[in-house]
């Protein structure tokens, strides 16, 4: 692993940090995180919370001015979008896995015997299939789209 290659991960938003990893980071430098100082590095995951940004600096124990300062750095605002993915995909990850116990309560409501019950998780299901079906559509769509756009970016010919 180069030392010099770094990536956010974690899996709660206080847990997340900057640590070593095989892949550079996404924003182009791949040591962003050289770039910022312990105390930037410990800030950072303060401003995923919500609230106002003078309320995170104070949460986090830094001045609102000094946050107003890092926000401009564009090493510390690079470091912040990435935690916010990493946090992000923590998150899907997290409702991914949930989603297979959500889908055993649905069909238990199903088959429970109270037919309003019954009703309403029959609805939830056939509004889910319904949903996952478009969405199953719209990717085909872009994917096609996709496919047609690098064709003709190949097939261009320059003159």
């Amino acid at each position: 692993m180069n030392q010099n290659e770094t990536n956010i991960s974690a899996k709660t938003p206080e847990q997340l940090q900057i640590v070593e990893s095989p892949r550079p980071l996404e924003a182009g430098d791949p040591s962003l995180s050289e770039h910022l100082t312990q105390r930037q590095l410990s800030v950072l995951p303060y401003l995923l919370r919500p609230g106002t940004l003078t309320s995170k600096a104070k949460a986090a124990g830094i001045g609102r001015t000094t946050l107003y300062r890092w926000l401009e750095d564009d090493n510390f605002r690079a470091s912040l979008q990435l935690l916010r993915q990493a946090t992000f995909e923590v998150a899907q990850t997290e409702l991914q896995a949930m989603s297979f116990e959500a889908a055993e309560i649905l069909r238990n409501a199903l088959h429970s015997g109270d037919e309003a019950l019954n009703l309403k998780a029959a609805k939830t299901i056939l509004d889910q299939a319904q949903y996952a079906q478009h969405s199953y559509q719209v990717r085909k769509r872009l994917d096609t789209l996709d496919e047609a756009v690098a064709l003709r970016k190949y097939t261009a010919s320059p003159w």
